[in-house]
């Protein structure tokens, strides 16, 4: 797939299941299930753009002599929950991922935290806020790194947000963000010193993400 130049490989392993439990805001009839996949995205990056949102080429970026490129890979343990009946275990639920061999866990990925109609539901009624949501969505370094716990800007400066969904066939992962500087949010509590600039090194962890503007 490419995007801005930028070419991404995406590797996915099968789905595995982790846990099956009932949660405080179970639905009726159903339990929860998590299940796991872990995606490698191997991302190059051309040297120098040829184009933008604004002005088109004739011509690849292939096509261009002298074009180094580099490529930063990432690895992802994705995780995402599902309704499942009461009455499944997890043999069960293993069953059904076999015959549904295409199913994946993609990701969204927006300059706005990403919210369901469900989650609408729950702020109109106060279960919960755009805040909370935001803040558990916001893209932050791993453990490990050197900025470990700070917030990842993307190249125009905005934080970034990410949820994970299973699908049961194959998609495709969805960038919304934006360069429009009015298409942010900051999370209340969230400090400016929490927040890194997107550069070099953050790129081995966001490599799946392409750059916006």
């Amino acid at each position: 797939m490419k995007n801005n130049g930028i070419v991404k490989h995406v590797t996915r392993v099968g789905i595995t299941v982790d846990d099956i439990y009932k949660s405080d805001f179970q639905k009726k009839n159903t339990l929860t299930c998590q299940v796991r996949q872990v995606v490698t995205i191997a991302a190059t990056y051309p040297s120098a753009k040829i184009a933008n949102e604004f002005q088109g080429n004739l011509f690849k970026i292939e096509e261009f002599a002298g074009m180094d490129s580099e490529t930063h890979t990432s690895t992802q343990n994705r995780v995402a929950w599902l309704n499942i009946p009461t009455n499944m275990k997890k043999e069960d639920v293993e069953a059904a991922i076999v015959l549904q061999p295409a199913a994946c866990i993609y990701s969204i990925t927006s300059s706005q935290p990403i919210i369901s109609v469900d989650q609408q539901y729950g702020i109109e009624k106060g279960f919960t806020t755009k805040n909370t949501i935001a803040i558990r969505q916001i893209l932050r370094y791993p453990e490990g790194h050197e900025t470990a716990g700070e917030i990842v800007l993307d190249s125009n400066g905005k934080p970034q947000y990410r949820e994970n969904f299973f699908w049961e066939n194959h998609k495709e992962d969805i960038d919304l963000r934006t360069s429009d500087p009015v298409d942010t949010f900051m999370p209340e509590g969230v400090s400016i010193e929490e927040m890194t600039d997107e550069g070099e090194v953050a790129a081995t962890f966001v490599a799946d993400v392409p750059k916006v503007g």
